[in-house]
């Protein structure tokens, strides 16, 4: 996360980065709520085309007019320090743990990377 995208804690109005209460973490969380409407015609149009090509998903999605099965029409990113993530009781999130998917983390694992010099 850049330093411009750093702003305070969405629900005391403390900077999340210094938040701790405890002085020991640093951490803080992200939280992004994503609302999506399907493209109809898009995956009608791809699921047609597949239907021509023989059932082959991989060539109707070549020539497909968009790759895109929905649209984002709103989003909101939430940035909770941890007392609040602890107190608010989104410890809920938590519990998902082994649901849904895990996105990567590019800017961790270069980190990883750098500190071990190259090797994985």
């Amino acid at each position: 996360m850049r330093y411009d995208q750093m702003r305070k804690c969405d629900f005391c109005d403390s900077p999340v980065s210094g938040n701790t209460r405890d002085g020991k973490r640093l951490d803080f969380h992200r939280v992004v709520v994503e609302r999506l409407l399907l493209d109809v015609q898009s995956i009608n149009a791809r699921a047609g085309l597949a239907v021509m090509f023989g059932g082959n998903e991989a060539i109707a999605s070549v020539f497909a007019p968009s790759g895109n099965a929905a649209t984002v029409v709103a989003s909101r990113e939430l940035l909770i320090c941890d007392p609040c993530w602890i107190e608010r009781e989104f410890q809920v999130l938590h519990d998902l743990e082994g649901r849904g998917r895990e996105l990567p983390t590019p800017e961790a694992d270069a980190r990883v990377v750098r500190k071990m010099g190259g090797r994985t």
